[in-house]
């Protein structure tokens, strides 16, 4: 969230008001390829292992 420059927040009402001033198509389009690689990674080294086995937290 850093590089777009976006705080990290788990706040609904603050997210809800940054929205709209705060993301545009570039910012959101860098978002969503954030997302997509993060959700990759896991796929590839994460997914269907011991590991997401014993951290059920993961599979939620």
């Amino acid at each position: 969230m850093e590089k777009i420059k976006i705080p990290p927040t788990d706040d609904l009402k603050a997210l809800k008001n940054m929205v709209p001033f705060k993301i545009n198509e570039t910012r959101a389009r860098a978002f969503k390829e954030m997302v997509h690689s993060v959700q990759s990674d896991y796929d590839t080294y994460v997914k269907r292992t011991k590991f997401e086995e014993e951290n059920s937290i993961l599979k939620k």
